[in-house]
């Protein structure tokens, strides 16, 4: 235990210079292949100026509320897959100060949307598989 380190120390490091040791993992044949999570239109643009490997999966959030259309219409042009969380709408910002909370109490959740309550309606359908569904069409 004492050996035990209670501190995080945080190091000032190029997202090139981490990308440039994952690929090195790649040519070693440890792993497959590389992704990013909540990276913008203009981080994968400047990447595609120095990957040697491609940028394979982008992990964003994804939901009704929040599409996000020109990144993944960027990514799936360059083959990028897109792998989406909280696909159910952010309920953890409702958790946040006074202000944020006000706002968003005011919006349906996305299981209570009135939109998204009729379609399942229509189909027969849990509002969390129209929601996936829905995702996983995009």
């Amino acid at each position: 235990m004492d050996n035990e380190r209670t501190i995080v120390e945080t190091a000032r490091v190029p997202i090139s210079e981490t990308w440039q040791a994952l690929e090195e993992l790649v040519d070693e044949g440890i792993v497959r292949s590389i992704g990013v999570s909540n990276f913008s239109t203009q981080l994968l643009y400047d990447m595609f100026t120095y990957n040697r490997h491609p940028i394979s999966s982008l992990q964003i959030e994804h939901h009704p509320y929040l599409t996000q259309n020109t990144l993944i219409t960027m990514a799936q042009e360059n083959g990028i897959a897109i792998t989406g969380y909280s696909t159910f709408g952010p309920q953890s910002f409702m958790e946040l100060s006074a202000a944020f909370g006000k706002k968003a109490n005011e919006i349906p959740t996305l299981f209570e949307n009135s939109v998204i309550k009729k379609i399942a309606q229509k189909y027969g359908r849990p509002t969390g598989q129209i929601l996936l569904r829905w995702a996983t069409q995009r």
